[in-house]
């Protein structure tokens, strides 16, 4: 878990860390700000800074809490396991990860 010190078109910066190179690659980064969730493929990253494989649909914000997964710590097998849209319009969709 990391919070932004700077972002790009598909970057997220936390100088703050000292990651190896590549640690995290492949695998996920999501943030979330408000209601909006993004989450995206890991390309690769330096020691401080994530890249995604495509760019955000909206960028993270100064101080923007995320959190990195790599693929060691789970499985995809691209399965929502469950869906419901709620009577206020939220919804919540489960993928199963193995």
């Amino acid at each position: 878990m990391g919070a932004t010190d700077s972002w790009g078109d598909n970057t997220i910066t936390d100088n703050n860390k000292a990651w190896g190179t590549n640690l995290w690659a492949p695998g996920i980064v999501w943030y979330s700000i408000f209601t909006l969730m993004e989450i995206r493929r890991i390309e690769s990253n330096t020691s401080t800074t994530v890249t995604a494989e495509s760019n955000w649909d909206i960028s993270p914000m100064l101080d923007t809490v995320f959190e990195v997964l790599t693929t060691a710590t789970w499985s995809l097998n691209n399965e929502i396991t469950g869906d419901n849209i709620s009577g206020d319009g939220t919804t919540n969709i489960t993928w199963d990860l193995e």
